[in-house]
């Protein structure tokens, strides 16, 4: 956790971040100014840019791995 809302920029730490934003944004009732707050105190337009990143990425082999997260969440 602390990994994620320090500011850090390795590619596994920045990807779960997105991930984090991303399911966050679809099963949460949380802004996205909260979303980024909770996230280590990120600007809004990173957490956007984020979201969208991901939205793109879940059409490949990403999808199955969000899916997977999601399942062991119990959001599915």
């Amino acid at each position: 956790m602390l990994d994620i809302i320090s500011a850090r920029r390795g590619v596994k730490i920045v990807c779960a971040r997105h991930v984090i934003a991303y399911i966050a944004s679809q099963h949460t009732s949380l802004s996205i100014p909260q979303i980024a707050s909770r996230l280590g105190g990120r600007d809004r337009s990173t957490i956007v840019s984020s979201i969208e990143r991901v939205k793109e990425l879940a059409k490949g082999k990403l999808g199955a791995d969000i899916t997977a997260i999601k399942r062991s969440l119990n959001l599915l």
